[in-house]
């Protein structure tokens, strides 16, 4: 069977990388061809992202931003895109299409494509239909009428298109555990790292923990948050703070460096979609992590066993600080949080049942 996987960004994107390249590999293995094919080529993602896709600084403005990634989406986007559906439309028995193939509010493209292919499925792995670009433009409903199958990274957002008459699965975000192997020397040297690794979008998120952050850290002279992230440098005053620049390389040996991994989250109807793929990955590192009593994470996580869930300022403090001050119990949740991933977020948990529902729709 010929599968078509269109990624809706280059491979140094997280949602890209586990989703789709992560995945082509195990559907090759089970004899099927796969091409994934990118928007755009990875080193130009890479030096426009954390300008352009996420906040942007006051050396570059809103309004310039916004201008300059329109020119990348007609440009570049669009071009590419256009070539791609009319050179391997022809070519596929399945067409898997991450989020969008052009941008956000357009879905031209995927109309042309669901007419050019005898099966279409779509994939999406965050709210979408909460976002103002999507939400205001229907793209999220248009796409799910014309799909096959939605695939969707937890139950919410699979119930939204089971609402609208789609056939939906859930797929959770699943990470290769032998890349993510737990480290015996975790600590930096004098200090103890609460970390976080994310897109510079999501740092709008730390609203919620900032007043906590502060105490923490004035109760505690060692404690440090570190930053590992490929947008511009931010600053937390009142916050020991670093900033790692975002490698692929580099993404186990900077998760490896935290003691604690973190996930604020304001609460809204966007979040309440998010997959929590971030503590999916502390926790397949063996960390244990604090987040926000959220959407999927309520999940992810159970209270007290595998990591901490916080609803209040002073939840975060109190948890943040029996994590710092006992590493038996940074051990203990740390083992049981990579034996969740191991049992419920692995490539290999989740990988098969996905391959065995493509090649059950395609007969």
């Amino acid at each position: 069977m010929n599968i078509l996987c269109f990624a809706f960004a280059p491979i140094s994107n997280a949602g890209a990388r586990y989703r789709i390249y992560k995945v082509a590999p195990l559907l090759r293995a089970a004899g099927h061809q796969v091409t994934v094919l990118p928007p755009m080529p990875d080193w130009l993602f890479r030096r426009l992202y954390g300008r352009l896709f996420g906040k942007p600084s006051g050396r570059l403005s809103a309004k310039l931003s916004e201008y300059i990634r329109d020119m990348v989406y007609a440009y570049v986007v669009l071009p590419i895109r256009r070539k791609q559906v009319s050179r391997w439309a022809a070519w596929a028995d399945v067409v898997i299409v991450q989020r969008e193939l052009y941008r956000p509010g357009d879905w031209t493209l995927e109309s042309e494509l669901r007419s050019r292919v005898p099966h279409f499925i779509w994939d999406y792995d965050d709210a979408l239909y909460a976002t103002e670009v999507f939400g205001a433009s229907g793209h999220v409903d248009a796409v799910i009428r014309i799909a096959d199958v939605v695939l969707a990274g937890n139950e919410t957002l699979a119930e939204y298109a089971r609402a609208r008459g789609a056939r939906a699965i859930v797929v959770p975000t699943s990470l290769d555990v032998e890349r993510y192997v737990p480290s015996p020397t975790r600590s930096s040297p004098g200090k103890f790292v609460i970390g976080w690794v994310g897109n510079p979008f999501n740092l709008r998120h730390f609203d919620v923990i900032l007043p906590a952050l502060r105490q923490v850290c004035r109760e505690h002279p060692d404690v440090v948050l570190r930053i590992v992230s490929d947008g511009q440098r931010v600053e937390f005053p009142g916050i020991r703070f670093e900033y790692r620049k975002w490698s692929l390389a580099r993404e186990v040996e900077d998760l490896a460096s935290f003691d604690i991994g973190i996930m604020p989250l304001l609460d809204d109807e966007y979040t309440r979609g998010k997959c929590g793929f971030k503590l999916i990955q502390y926790m397949a590192i063996g960390l244990p992590s604090v987040s926000s009593s959220v959407g999927i994470n309520t999940r992810i996580i159970d209270d007290g066993m595998n990591g901490f869930l916080a609803r209040s300022n002073e939840e975060w403090i109190d948890k943040l600080s029996r994590l710092i001050e006992s590493a038996e119990l940074r051990i203990t949740m740390g083992l049981r949080a990579r034996e969740k991933v191991l049992r419920e977020y692995s490539l290999e948990a989740n990988t098969g049942r996905l391959v065995a529902f493509i090649e059950g729709i395609a007969k």
